[in-house]
């Protein structure tokens, strides 16, 4: 990792960082996955806001789900992307 890529990794202090995975058709909808990102991404950065989608709750419609999930991914200044997305 070179020099400019640290520099961009410490700029997410104090951001706000959207969680995104694959979701439908997961077990637990990919809880465990997105709470290790969040958890990772916390000790990482301590001034940071976390954005994930999972803790909506379950038996939420699928299209309402997706409109709290987009406002989410709108009002974040990064996205941190899962590796099964």
């Amino acid at each position: 990792m070179n020099s400019k890529n640290i520099r961009q990794i410490d700029e997410l202090q104090g951001k706000t960082i959207y969680i995104a995975g694959k979701i439908s058709g997961e077990a637990d909808y990919g809880k465990k996955e997105f709470a290790t990102a969040e958890k990772l991404l916390k000790a990482r950065f301590k001034d940071i806001t976390i954005l994930n989608p999972t803790v909506l709750p379950e038996n939420i419609a699928y299209d309402k789900a997706i409109n709290i999930s987009s406002a989410m991914l709108r009002e974040s200044d990064c996205i941190c992307f899962l590796d099964n997305w």
